[in-house]
């Protein structure tokens, strides 16, 4: 299996969670507005460059009603972003639902 790098995962991180804004029918300035942050806070969370926390990741999930399978996801790849050599195991088969392709 191949190794992911943190930009992998970091991109991966922001494709789940602009797809959590966008089932939600939300701009990323919008989402913004509701968790009373600057948007420049989350084009950072968007784009992998840090300045928030899990606290604030559960907090912007839970605005977009994002289902619980996907926000343990999400809350996954955010504590791996921070370790290098990681890699992304699904067993034997491909998995059913591939989350992005980059």
């Amino acid at each position: 299996m191949p190794k992911r790098d943190s930009t992998v995962r970091g991109r991966e991180f922001g494709a789940g969670v602009r797809e959590a804004l966008r089932k939600a029918g939300l701009t990323g300035r919008a989402a913004a507005e509701l968790a009373g942050w600057d948007p420049a806070k989350l084009s950072d969370m968007l784009n992998g460059k840090g300045g928030v926390t899990e606290g604030d990741l559960h907090r912007l999930l839970g605005l977009c009603r994002t289902p619980l399978d996907e926000t343990e996801h999400l809350v996954a790849l955010y504590r791996e972003t921070s370790q290098p050599g990681w890699l992304q195991v699904h067993g034997e088969k491909m998995p059913v639902e591939l989350r992005t392709l980059h």
